[in-house]
């Protein structure tokens, strides 16, 4: 977003009988979009991982896969936990008026929520990413004899490793380009209608 350019639009659209500038609707929307998508992916990965282990569980019988039963539902519910929490603290699925104002307040709270799920995610994936690596040297070590830097070398691990390191690239860029974002919405916000705080 180009703030010092769309700015003088911005103002003077604010001054056109309260019209949001079409930009400014667009994020808006995108955002609106993009938190439905992920409500519905967060029930998607329940049913498909909860309910896939569960299956699992049951059919095998076996108390390796009850102990990864037990620590599945374990992150699925944190995951919902902190989703929750996120969403209330997000509030309303819609700005709260037609306005320039309310659309820059609800885009900048967005925006916020959003650095806080990437931080969020990173955490959650890195518990359930040890958790998991220690499963299955436990499950792999019963049948015989294995070092740990062994397993931690084997070419499953590593590209485990390429993967996850992969995505953290991905989320410094996301979370770097939220901050770029957020910088300049909150800056818009307050140039637009001076004496309005906004803490990043």
């Amino acid at each position: 977003m180009h703030a010092d350019n769309e700015l003088e639009t911005w103002r003077r659209q604010w001054q056109a009988q309260g019209s949001v500038p079409l930009d400014l609707r667009r994020r808006v929307e995108h955002d609106i979009r993009l938190r439905r998508l992920s409500f519905v992916g967060s029930v998607v990965v329940t049913t498909v991982i909860g309910g896939g282990t569960t299956l699992w569980a049951i059919v095998s019988g076996e108390s390796e896969v009850v102990l990864l039963l037990a620590a599945v539902w374990v992150f699925i519910a944190i995951t919902w936990v902190t989703t929750i929490r996120l969403d209330r603290r997000r509030g309303p699925w819609k700005p709260m008026a037609e306005t320039t104002a309310a659309f820059l307040d609800f885009a900048i709270l967005s925006c916020r929520t959003q650095r806080q799920g990437i931080t969020a995610s990173a955490v959650l994936y890195a518990g359930f990413f040890v958790f998991m690596l220690a499963w299955k040297y436990r499950e792999l070590a019963e049948g015989i004899p294995l070092e740990v830097w062994t397993y931690l070398t084997s070419g499953r691990v590593i590209t485990l490793g390429a993967i996850t390191a992969g995505l953290a690239v991905l989320a410094v860029y996301q979370r770097r380009r939220l901050d770029r974002e957020l910088h300049n919405l909150v800056s818009l916000r307050q140039q637009l209608e001076p004496g309005v705080s906004g803490r990043g």
